[in-house]
C-alpha cells in the first residue's frame, strides 16, 4: 500500500472528523493510523485529563457534568483533531511546495492545485461555522 502524504492524511483526517461530527463511529485504528505517533500521545493525554477530571469531581446530573467540564470521548476527539487539522492547515503551502519539488509540477498546475484547496478549505470552514 503507497505511502500517504500530509495533503491526503488531512483530506482523510477530515472525512473522520465530519464522521464524528456526525455521530457516525470511528474505529481507533481508523484515527491512529492518520495520526503521527506525538498527535497520537497529545490525544490519550486529553483523554486522560478528562478522566482525572472525573475522579476528583463526581456529578450527578447531566447539568453538574456540563458546568464541571465532563466531556465525551467523541468530544475529546473532535476537539482535538480540529487543533491538528488547524496546524495542518497553517503549514499547507510549504507542504504543497515539497509536494511540488517531488512530483516536478509545472508552475500553472501547481498554482491551479493550490488554489483548488484553498477553496476547498474556505468551503469546510464556512460550512462549520454556520
Amino acid at each position: 500500500m503507497p505511502k500517504l502524504d500530509k495533503i491526503q492524511i488531512a483530506d482523510r483526517l477530515r472525512a473522520r472528523l465530519e464522521d464524528l461530527r456526525n455521530g457516525k463511529e470511528v474505529a481507533a485504528r481508523d484515527l491512529r493510523a492518520l495520526l503521527t505517533d506525538a498527535q497520537i500521545l497529545a490525544l490519550e493525554a486529553a483523554w486522560s485529563k478528562q478522566q482525572t477530571l472525573r475522579k476528583k469531581k463526581r456529578a450527578r446530573t447531566k447539568e453538574e457534568e456540563q458546568t464541571l467540564g465532563w466531556r465525551s470521548k467523541r468530544e475529546i476527539q473532535i476537539e482535538v483533531i480540529e487543533q491538528f487539522l488547524n496546524e495542518a492547515d497553517d503549514r499547507m503551502l510549504e507542504t504543497y511546495i515539497e509536494l511540488q519539488k517531488k512530483q516536478k509540477l509545472g508552475e500553472h498546475e501547481f498554482i491551479w492545485m493550490v488554489t483548488a484547496k484553498l477553496e476547498q478549505l474556505e468551503n469546510l470552514k464556512l460550512k462549520h461555522t454556520l
